[in-house]
């Protein structure tokens, strides 16, 4: 849409270290969660900041549910041509492409919670008339402290307060696009990992 930051910040690569954030990754290790450095987007290089901002939000769940979809199919295929539990190549697809597809639908999901930064914030300041504005610079101005609060509350009581919240969209989804419902998605990744 016109911005042009992560190229002149040689971020457009595969390269993964390009991304890492160091607190983030060194939090992924110690406190089993973390985060990337974000996309640097600026708003000004574009026509209609607010619109567009939520068009390059919409990109990033969007990749993971193009991801998840592209799994979903090929566990159909493999499905429908019954390697569970057959040949060890087959085991190790579907096992990968059942767990490639919880992973993308989960982040899908969880981006889009209307939490800054997550791209959901971006998402709800584009669809929300203008007077809700400041309501949501209010929320955009503790999200960080809402999210870390409370993966820190997941952390310490040890309740799944994200799981319990992603649960449904991500069962649903997963119902969607497999054709199947998780139960029995979860049986043929045991029975390929463990062959039964």
């Amino acid at each position: 849409l016109g911005d042009n930051t992560a190229k002149q910040m040689n971020r457009l690569t595969l390269n993964p270290l390009a991304h890492l954030d160091p607190i983030g990754t060194l939090l992924l290790f110690v406190a089993h969660f973390g985060w990337a450095k974000p996309v640097p987007v600026n708003p000004y290089n574009f026509r209609n900041p607010t619109k567009d901002m939520g068009i390059v939000a919409i990109a990033g769940p969007g990749s993971n549910l193009l991801q998840a979809v592209i799994f979903g199919i090929i566990i159909r295929i493999f499905f429908a041509i019954g390697s569970v539990p057959g040949a060890s190549f087959g085991q190790f697809v579907i096992a990968f492409s059942i767990l490639a597809l919880q992973i993308n639908l989960a982040l899908c999901f969880f981006n889009l919670l209307p939490i800054f930064p997550l791209d959901g914030s971006r998402i709800l300041r584009w669809v929300l008339p203008p007077r809700y504005h400041n309501n949501i610079e209010w929320l955009e101005r503790y999200g960080p402290i809402i999210l870390i609060m409370v993966f820190a509350f997941e952390w310490v009581v040890n309740v799944p307060v994200f799981s319990y919240i992603l649960f449904i969209p991500i069962k649903i989804a997963t119902n969607i696009i497999t054709g199947m419902p998780s139960s029995t998605l979860m049986y043929l990744y045991r029975s390929a990992l463990y062959g039964g």
